[in-house]
């Protein structure tokens, strides 16, 4: 797991999605991101999707008004720049992600369950569906 921390973006899958949510593709990337984690609901989801749903559920609590800590600068920017409202659906759609990757079968679920730091991660898993209910609807 090419990761260095807990946090959303603390993963080398965030972080190359990040680049991609800066290459201008709008809340689709987001809608996207998310139903690949939930339209394999039942199946096996891989670390790479499940990092990305977190990204992108962050990105969402961000636009919301709930920013969590450490985000990458491009990531701020994208969300400087939109205008657009944030249909409630895809709220709806990142807190169910977010839920799905917290539960088996899910291999970043797997991979934090052998870490040191599982109930940091849980936490920060925690707080961004604390956010994610608590943001503002634009």
């Amino acid at each position: 797991m090419g990761t260095w921390g807990f946090g959303s973006f603390e993963n080398d899958g965030a972080s190359d999605w990040a680049y991609d949510l800066a290459g201008g593709s709008g809340l689709q990337l987001l809608q996207d991101t998310f139903q690949e984690v939930l339209g394999n609901d039942a199946d096996y989801i891989e670390s790479g999707a499940a990092e990305n749903a977190v990204a992108a559920a962050e990105v969402l609590a961000t636009l919301g008004g709930k920013a969590g800590t450490n985000l990458p600068d491009s990531v701020l920017d994208w969300v400087r720049l939109q205008g657009q409202p944030v249909p409630p659906s895809l709220r709806t759609q990142a807190v169910a992600a977010v839920q799905r990757v917290q539960r088996p079968p899910c291999e970043l679920l797997e991979l934090w369950e052998e870490s040191p730091d599982f109930a940091q991660w849980q936490a920060a898993m925690a707080d961004l569906l604390q956010r994610l209910n608590e943001g503002v609807t634009h």
